[in-house]
């Protein structure tokens, strides 16, 4: 599972540019900024924006609904193993 779920609702599949792992570029360009992990089970892990509620980043109700997470603007969500 690699999904980016964009505050809008939309969801996404990704793949890593290299097809192995994501750098921190590419995960901080996915959420818009610097990169904040969150814990889920099942050795998944979501990615977000770790300035989002200081931005005022709208909030991601997808995430909410499937994860019950409360965060803010776009997240990554992929197996522990995909991180550089």
């Amino acid at each position: 599972m690699n999904k980016l779920i964009q505050a809008d609702g939309v969801v996404k599949d990704i793949k890593p540019a290299n097809g192995k792992t994501y750098s921190l570029k590419e995960l901080q360009e996915f959420v818009g900024g610097y990169i904040e992990l969150v814990s889920l089970p099942d050795n998944l892990i979501m990615l977000v924006n770790e300035e989002g509620y200081n931005e005022n980043l709208p909030p991601n109700n997808r995430v909410r609904l499937i994860f019950n997470k409360q965060i803010v603007g776009n997240a990554v969500v992929c197996p522990r193993d995909f991180l550089d």
